[in-house]
């Protein structure tokens, strides 16, 4: 980058920057123009600030200047923002040029210390942004709300968190139903799980899924349970539906944000539930050790981020915010260390008593410490100046008891631009020749470099995954009949097969019955007899019973889970329905719930051949000395058809 070859190698900057290593490496070119907006001037000291008359202390306070030197900054930021947006700017190049929009647009900071000045800023000129506070996560009612969730599964007698859970929009329990809950006597909790509540209500959901979910504390790991809780509970589903439109994206954005959290405490690693709420409160209290806050997906925004958050991304458009900034040199009483990461121990730590107090020694520790720290300025600078991939453009503030001018000035001396521009004037220097055109909102050249041919071909690029489910597979056929609910209805007659089939088996009222509680029906819904009388004549069908007759096999699975590492080197995820041991072989059985007759079924059965493949191919791995068979079971004409493709 042209810039930023004259900004690391100009003379006045040898003695700050000789030891910054990558400056022989700049490339050129990297993007086209570079702008520098003037230093937003210190207010004049009005009449009130003099000290010419006297005043009573104790009757008139001491007049305060207030200058809002980042606020009146942050004015010419978005100034300049709104006419780089209202001037038709082209980003990108060739078929990928496009115009301008805000969330193209960085500004970037050395710390958050005036961030909220520039925000007001871009609030009060209309510009959309995405800032860059942090501790409002942990302080989010969403995120409160999955808080007394996990400290119900923890600590079950809080009542407290459990009606909080009960309220929110996990649940959306009426105040009726909290009467009715608190009715009771005992714990809440308990209370809940042995109550007996009307199907289809939120406290039959909760004394569904609570339990389910306490079940896994101390044994899943806290990003699983959540995981578990996000998919069993509709979490993200259920938010969105009772958000309003303007806080939707930021409340989907917390609730993702906090599984991602749960992988950041102990990396993830250990089931103690406990310990995260703890590290939660932690992090709340203090807010230095805020974690991140949540990025909304909604619409192009300007994102305000700290020069190190930027490390490793880019943009078209780059502002580079209170450049002129530095840092405060007042190292009197301070602890100073230096400690490697490669040691097990500081080299050395001190306490510096001021200039006046020290000795040689003292002092070159302390310049060496200083040139370190210059060395780390100048790798920030770097990496602000190699953000941009079209413009940049420089802002500061003039300080007021010191010439020094930090970045700005050591740009402005490269660049040979002056310090001391008019109000409203930029200066911009064009330097290198890819972008600037599309600057000026003149479309890039026509004239392109075509690619190798090459290039463009897809890469055949074998699958990683493979997820075998031939249940769910060709759920969109329905056969000259038609079948518009086959989804519905096979997953309701699988579950009724998983709950009334050994081992654990379930009777059939109360299958019935944990079946619409899942599926949210009345008690009496007529589909409910539909599919019970369907999985009660399948159970009765003499041909079929050796499947589910305990004392017909050695040991039999239901819904078991397959996984494995196929011959091609895909992972292969499944879900087998029925899974039977016996003497001399091992069968795999399939339901399938299509409304088809026996002479359709046969033909149906050859489209689940390369899934009921890799089903006996997962089941070979764990006995390979052991005969596999498949077989796919149709329910609706009870037939059992054989289904081991040839070679598999």
């Amino acid at each position: 980058m042209d810039c930023v070859n004259r900004v690391f190698g100009h003379p006045a900057h040898d003695d700050l920057l000789a030891d910054f290593e990558p400056h022989d490496t700049f490339h050129a070119d990297l993007f086209g123009r570079v702008e520098l907006l003037p230093l937003v001037e210190p207010a004049e000291a009005g009449p009130g600030s003099t000290a010419a008359a006297l005043r009573d202390p104790l009757r008139c306070p001491r007049p305060e200047r207030k200058d809002d030197l980042h606020y009146r900054e942050g004015q010419a930021i978005a100034a300049r923002i709104r006419a780089l947006l209202d001037s038709g700017m082209v980003v990108g190049s060739g078929e990928a040029a496009r115009p301008l929009d805000a969330g193209d647009i960085w500004i970037l900071l050395r710390s958050r210390t005036h961030a909220a000045a520039y925000e007001r800023a871009l609030r009060e000129a209309g510009i959309p942004y995405l800032g860059t506070a942090r501790g409002a996560l942990l302080h989010s009612l969403e995120v409160r709300d999955l808080e007394a969730l996990l400290t119900t599964l923890a600590t079950p007698f809080d009542d407290l968190a459990l009606a909080q859970v009960l309220r929110s929009p996990l649940f959306a329990a009426t105040d009726a139903e909290l009467d009715a809950l608190a009715a009771g006597q005992g714990r809440w909790f308990d209370r809940l799980r042995g109550g007996d509540w009307p199907a289809g209500s939120a406290l039959a959901r909760a004394a569904r899924l609570l339990p389910r979910w306490q079940a896994g504390v101390g044994s899943l790991p806290v990003h699983d349970l959540l995981d578990r809780i996000y998919h069993e509970g509709e979490v993200l589903a259920r938010y969105d539906a009772a958000s309003p439109d303007s806080l939707r994206p930021q409340v989907l954005a917390n609730l993702e944000r906090l599984m991602d959290l749960a992988l950041e405490v102990d990396s993830g690693r250990y089931p103690s539930l406990p310990r995260f709420l703890l590290r939660l409160g932690e992090l709340r209290d203090r807010a230095g050790d805020a974690p991140d806050d949540a990025v909304a997906r909604a619409g192009a925004r300007v994102r305000l981020l700290t020069v190190h958050g930027a490390k490793g991304l880019e943009a078209p458009v780059v502002f580079l915010a209170d450049a002129a900034g530095v840092a405060d040199n007042r190292r009197a009483w301070r602890p100073l260390v230096d400690w490697p990461a490669e040691d097990d121990r500081p080299r050395w730590l001190l306490l510096d008593p001021g200039s006046k107090a020290r000795d040689s020694a003292l002092s070159g520790l302390l310049d060496r410490q200083l040139a370190a720290e210059r060395r780390e300025d100048a790798n920030l600078l770097y990496v602000a100046l190699t953000r941009p991939r079209q413009l940049l453009v420089v802002s500061g503030c003039r300080p007021r008891r010191r010439d020094d001018l930090g970045w700005y000035g050591m740009l402005a001396r490269a660049l040979g631009a002056t310090d001391t521009l008019d109000a409203g004037e930029i200066w911009a220097q064009e330097t290198g020749t890819p972008a600037a055109a599309a600057v000026a909102g003149v479309p890039p050249e026509a004239g392109r470099v075509e690619p190798d041919p090459a290039l463009s071909r897809p890469l055949a690029v074998p699958p990683t995954l493979a997820r075998i489910a031939p249940s769910r597979q060709l759920d969109g056929w329905q056969g000259e009949t038609g079948d518009p609910d086959g989804r519905v209805r096979g997953l309701a007659l699988h579950r009724l097969l998983e709950l009334r089939t050994a081992p654990a088996a379930v009777a059939p009222e109360g299958a019935r019955r944990q079946l619409a509680a899942e599926l949210g029906l009345e008690p009496d819904h007529p589909r409910l007899d539909e599919w019970s009388q369907e999985v009660t004549a399948v159970l009765a069908d003499p041909a079929l019973a050796f499947l589910f007759d305990p004392a017909a096999s050695r040991r039999a699975w239901k819904e078991c889970p397959l996984t494995c590492r196929s011959d091609d080197g895909r992972l292969v995820d499944g879900v087998v329905d029925r899974m039977l041991l016996f003497d001399d072989r091992l069968l795999i059985v399939d339901y399938k719930t299509h409304r088809v007759d026996a002479a359709a079924a046969e033909t149906l059965a050859g489209e689940f051949l390369p899934q009921m493949r890799l089903y006996l191919e997962a089941a070979r791995r764990l006995w390979p000395d052991m005969p596999v068979e498949g077989a796919l079971l149709f329910t609706h004409c009870r037939r059992l058809l054989p289904c081991t493709p040839a070679g598999a």
